[in-house]
C-alpha cells in the first residue's frame, strides 16, 4: 500500500508541475485507463514495448510505467516529445523517478519515429499529439502493432469532436476486418483500438 501512496505522489507532482507550465494533462480516470490496460499486455508479451505519442512532461508515462513495473517488472516505454521544452522537462521527471530502465525518450515527430520502427514489435500505443494527425499517425503505426495489440487514442469528445470523431470512423470502417475500436465515456473521450 504504501508504494501505491508514493506513486499516486508523485503522479499528482508531475501533474501539477503540467498544468503550471501550461501543458494539458490527461485526467485521473483516463490514467487508470491507462494503467488498465498496459496491466494486460502481459498476455501480449512477457516484456511489453510501449509506444508513446506526445508524452507531455510524463504524466501519463508514469501511469503506463507504474502498471508495467507492478505487472510484468519489466517492459519499455519509448516516450516521444517534439517540444524541446517540454522534452528537457521529460527527462527530468524520467531520472527524477528512477524510471530510465522502463523509459526510453525520444524528441521528434512521433508520425517519423513510429514509421521507423519494426513491424509487430509494438504491444501498446497511447496517442496524445495534435488531433488533426490521428489519421496520419495511425496509418504510421498500424503494422508496427502487434496482433493482440492496443492503441489508446485520447480527446476524441473534446476538443476537436469533429477530429476525433473522423479518426474512430476511419479506423472502424478502413480496418474493420484488422481492429475493433470504441470509446471509452471519460470527459476527453479515450478511443481503445484492438488490433485482431
Amino acid at each position: 500500500m504504501d508504494r501505491v501512496k508514493s506513486y499516486m505522489e508523485m503522479l499528482e507532482h508531475v501533474r501539477e508541475r503540467s498544468v503550471r507550465m501550461g501543458i494539458p494533462a490527461i485526467d485521473y480516470e483516463d490514467g487508470l485507463i491507462l494503467y488498465s490496460l498496459a496491466s494486460t499486455l502481459p498476455r501480449v508479451s512477457r516484456c511489453p514495448t510501449v509506444f508513446e505519442a506526445g508524452s507531455g512532461i510524463g504524466y501519463s508515462t508514469l501511469w503506463i510505467a507504474f502498471a508495467l513495473s507492478e505487472v510484468s517488472g519489466c517492459g519499455r516505454i519509448i516516450a516521444t516529445e517534439y517540444s524541446s521544452d517540454r522534452f528537457s522537462v521529460l527527462r527530468e521527471v524520467i531520472g527524477e523517478f528512477n524510471l530510465d530502465r522502463f523509459v526510453e525518450t525520444i524528441q521528434g515527430d512521433s508520425v517519423e519515429v513510429v514509421g521507423s520502427m519494426d513491424p509487430e514489435s509494438i504491444d501498446m500505443v497511447f496517442l496524445d499529439i495534435e488531433k488533426s494527425r490521428y489519421i496520419e499517425f495511425f496509418e504510421a503505426a498500424e503494422k508496427r502493432i502487434r496482433p493482440g495489440g492496443v492503441l489508446a487514442a485520447h480527446n476524441i469528445y473534446a476538443p476537436d469532436p469533429i477530429a476525433g470523431r473522423g479518426f474512430v470512423k476511419h479506423v472502424a470502417s478502413r480496418y474493420r476486418d484488422r481492429w475493433r475500436i470504441s470509446v471509452a465515456p471519460t470527459g476527453a473521450g479515450m478511443a481503445i483500438a484492438v488490433k485482431l
